[in-house]
């Protein structure tokens, strides 16, 4: 969280179980701190063995965009990232497009 609210990064992958908090909870105090200072959007994989529908629901509620289950293939998370770069608008303030 702390990372995230001081580096400029372009996708942040997330475990659901940390140490000192968990994973959805990080996810909703990064959206909380984007939205505080006027940042965009920045995409959020979780990593995880916890694939059940209210583990992946409870992230997306977080502002999590994708859920990948673990085990995974490196081909597959190279996949969800270049995925969620795609799909990403460029991180301007309010989410707005560079070019808008």
């Amino acid at each position: 969280v702390e990372v995230g609210g001081r580096e400029s990064l372009d996708v942040i992958p997330m475990d659901i179980q940390m140490p000192r908090m968990g994973g959805t909870a990080a996810v909703a105090r990064i959206r909380e701190a984007d939205r505080a200072a006027g940042r965009g959007r920045v995409p959020v994989i979780m990593l995880t063995a916890n694939t059940q529908p209210e583990h992946v629901e409870a992230a997306r509620l977080a502002g999590a965009d994708r859920h990948l289950g673990k085990p995974f293939t490196l081909a597959l998370l190279f996949n969800e990232i270049q995925a969620l770069l795609a799909d990403a608008p460029a991180r301007t303030p309010l989410g707005r497009h560079a070019n808008a």
